[in-house]
């Protein structure tokens, strides 16, 4: 059942409702269909369905008419189009040119889900925030939404600031945080086909957004060194207690 997080179109039909933004699938309107769609929204954000680790992803500035564009974006096989986020300025502060994204990883034991990991990957020097385009990760405090380690990229160097906005990592609220938890966790009960998932959340103004879901959750994010905690024990734990009596 992993194709229904894997192709985003199912995706975003499967959560139709929750996820909280809208979209197009190109196979299935026809340019004036598009059109209307871009006039409704000056941004939008094209991908590719099964693309990963933001590779095929482009913004798009509609206010520009780009002669011939539905046309181009089938061609390369483009299909999604959804509106832009536009991300909670208490984010942008951090780094403001990706949408930096919550990764909330659940397990669902029954009619129970746990939130068993939590973290941000935040850009650094592109427009998307993944691990293996140049982001970092930091760990999020379950109970106090603040981010708690320094970050890590995918080689484990570790930032205790921002290097391209100085701003200090540890301490920083995210907004929403609980309200995102709450979202995921509602999400997971929909989905009884699977168990386990990471799903990526952006948050505004408004509230959060789910992104996408994902049914392998980068173990990298788990297991970086600056993000072990006094103990040195890992998730292990965690993942027992939310496994337990399954």
């Amino acid at each position: 059942n992993w194709h229904i997080l894997e192709d985003k179109v199912e995706f975003l039909k499967r959560f139709e409702g929750i996820h909280g933004r809208e979209w197009i699938d190109l196979r299935e309107t026809d340019e004036a269909g598009f059109e209307s769609f871009c006039e409704k929204h000056p941004q939008i954000v094209v991908k590719p369905l099964d693309g990963t680790c933001g590779r095929g992803i482009e913004f798009i500035e509609t206010q520009t008419r780009i002669v011939g564009l539905f046309d181009m974006l089938r061609e390369g096989r483009q299909y999604l189009a959804e509106e832009f986020i536009v991300q909670h300025p208490d984010i942008s502060h951090v780094y403001p040119l990706s949408v930096n994204t919550l990764r909330l990883v659940t397990i669902k034991n029954h009619d129970t889900v746990h939130l068993v990991f939590s973290s941000m990957r935040i850009g650094n020097g592109k427009r998307v925030d993944n691990l293996n385009s140049g982001g970092m990760a930091v760990i999020v405090d379950m109970q106090t939404g603040k981010i708690s380690t320094p970050g890590a990229d995918k080689d484990g160097k570790a930032y205790d600031r921002h290097p391209m906005t100085d701003v200090p990592l540890v301490g920083v609220q995210i907004p929403f945080y609980q309200e995102s938890v709450a979202l995921v966790k509602r999400a997971a009960l929909t989905v009884p086909e699977l168990g386990y998932i990471g799903w990526d959340v952006a948050v505004t103004e408004k509230g959060p957004v789910i992104i996408e879901a994902n049914h392998f959750p980068g173990h990298d994010i788990y297991q970086f060194q600056v993000h072990l905690g006094p103990d040195r024990i890992g998730l292990a734990p965690r993942f027992d207690k939310a496994i337990e009596g399954l």
